[in-house]
């Protein structure tokens, strides 16, 4: 939080700066023609390359808590006794073939339903969707839970296919 207030603050000051120093000779040009359009530019500016959604990482740039696993990593993994598989995909999708032994909690539902999760937060867990996205956002939402052992099956059952390995219906 406190790097998104800097990042506002300082693009502020740039964008002023930016009004005094270049401004616009015409008095035409949209951002330089006004300090505070200007500032206010500025400040949008910082604040989004401050924030996670544009900065390309998570919240405050914190590493993240889960481990992306390639096809052959997870099939390992999912071999594992202990291991809970999690698809967090739609029902239709998880009709049309899934991991042997997933469990199926689609990542719009899976904050209602965290008790539907395994009470062991520390046993190793894949989780899944059809490329990739869904799967991060359920493994972000999974590490903030306290669960420690959260993987991600990188480029999702998309990958696992085109590499070979099996699916059920």
């Amino acid at each position: 939080m406190h790097k998104m207030i800097l990042g506002a603050v300082a693009g502020a000051i740039a964008g002023y700066a930016w009004y005094r120093l270049v401004g616009c000779a015409t008095g035409s040009c949209p951002l330089t023609s006004n300090p505070y359009i200007s500032a206010l530019y500025g400040a949008v500016m910082g604040l989004m390359l401050t924030s996670s959604s544009f900065s390309g990482g998570p919240a405050g740039g914190k590493p993240e808590r889960f481990q992306r696993l390639a096809v052959a990593q997870a099939a390992q993994l999912a071999k594992h006794p202990g291991t809970f598989i999690l698809d967090v995909r739609t029902p239709q999708e998880y009709a049309e073939g899934r991991l042997a032994g997933a469990v199926l909690l689609p990542v719009s539902e899976l904050s209602l339903r965290l008790g539907d999760l395994p009470k062991d937060k520390t046993a190793p867990m894949l989780v899944y969707c059809a490329v990739g996205p869904r799967a991060e956002a359920a493994a972000r939402l999974l590490t903030e839970q306290g669960y420690t052992s959260v993987n991600e099956l990188k480029g999702g059952i998309t990958a696992w296919k085109a590499e070979g390995q099996p699916v059920v219906r």
